[in-house]
């Protein structure tokens, strides 16, 4: 047991190596990403349960913050397609929803979430006596699920101010520079390499329509943002 213990961190620790550095075969940056978020969510989750096995604080926690959480997540991505969209000024060009695979697999796994958790939800509501704490980690499932839905169905615009990412504004001056990644025959993914101090989630990406690419570079070069020429090399 301690030894698969051991293994999980080691494994962490690669995924997060392996995102961090360039050097590690022709990986995309968009998958490095991938891969270090996930070492990094592996790295928490082994924490957490170590902390647990030492001093039990779990069994201790108020459980209702946890759905109070996924409230405030929800609220939070509604706010954001509300409001942010006005802040970074006019449209010039539309983008629209994500395009490809990509959006299926959103609505896909959204739904599927959402469906398991209300269900459990119906079962425990029928149990005498439940209370808020009793469905606060299903609550927080619905709100991951919705927040996977939004993010999927949301459009992607370049504002007179920035790029809107579905729920979020990364504005021109926070992109150094920008990149292609082929992705289909219609379809190409435009890397956003940000300017950030910390080297994790150094890049942003959207699946655009292969007719957009010029309009897209041309409005780059309108903001002095340059093409990086790696990231158009670099394949999965």
């Amino acid at each position: 047991m301690e030894f698969a213990w051991l293994l999980g961190f080691v494994f962490a620790g690669v995924l997060i190596w392996i995102g961090f550095s360039k050097s590690v075969g022709t990986m995309r940056p968009s998958s490095r990403q991938v891969v270090a978020a996930a070492g990094f969510l592996l790295l928490l989750v082994m924490i957490a349960f170590s902390l647990d096995k030492a001093f039990g604080w779990w069994a201790k926690f108020p459980k209702v913050i946890v759905g109070t959480l996924g409230v405030l997540i929800v609220l939070d991505r509604f706010v954001r397609i509300a409001l942010i969209p006005g802040r970074g000024g006019n449209t010039v060009l539309d983008l629209g929803r994500v395009g490809g695979a990509e959006v299926i697999v959103n609505i896909i796994v959204a739904l599927a979430l959402a469906w398991y958790v209300m269900k459990d939800i119906a079962d425990v509501i029928q149990l005498p006596g439940w209370k808020l704490e009793n469905i606060s980690y299903q609550i927080f499932g619905l709100s991951i699920a919705l927040a996977v839905l939004i993010q999927g169905v949301s459009k992607r615009k370049l504002l007179a101010g920035g790029v809107f990412l579905g729920t979020s504004l990364l504005a021109w001056g926070k992109i150094e520079s920008f990149g292609w990644e082929k992705e289909s025959g219609t379809a190409a993914t435009l890397v956003l390499y940000k300017r950030k101090a910390i080297p994790f989630f150094t890049s942003a990406n959207i699946s655009v329509q292969l007719t957009h690419m010029k309009q897209i570079e041309d409005i780059m070069g309108q903001h002095n943002i340059a093409r990086k020429s790696e990231a158009a090399k670099t394949e999965l």
